[in-house]
């Protein structure tokens, strides 16, 4: 990150303030051209995103994410969305969804384990 330069980077600071963003602009910079960056950005991909972007003398963006920023729900849960949401879990916090897992089966087996039982006791 040290080696690079541009015409702007975008920083956000605090990761609990997603929508609080600051923009430092290089000596000499062409603020008509970095708002063209920005107008363009709107319209493709390849924007700004992440913890932090610098657009390069070129005007693409060169984005960094943090590597242990978690998911943000943006929308409700429903049945449409609910295996999309269970995947990014998943896929954020394996750790957490192996437990419970693990936690619901070892419930399960001991449930199982007492109907088994029940039903082999001898009534008298």
């Amino acid at each position: 990150m040290t080696e690079q330069n541009g015409q702007a980077a975008l920083i956000q600071l605090d990761p609990t303030q997603p929508n609080q963003v600051w923009m430092v602009r290089a000596p000499g910079s062409d603020i008509s051209a970095i708002a063209s960056a920005f107008v363009a950005a709107r319209t493709n991909a390849e924007g700004p995103r992440g913890q932090l972007s610098i657009l390069d003398n070129n005007g693409i963006w060169q984005s960094w994410i943090a590597p242990d920023r978690q998911p943000v729900l943006l929308e409700p849960v429903t049945l449409g969305n609910v295996r999309f949401v269970l995947g990014n879990f998943v896929s954020a916090m394996p750790i957490r969804y192996v437990t419970g897992l693990f936690f619901l089966a070892l419930i399960s087996a001991l449930f199982a384990l007492r109907l088994v039982i029940s039903t082999r006791e001898h009534r008298q």
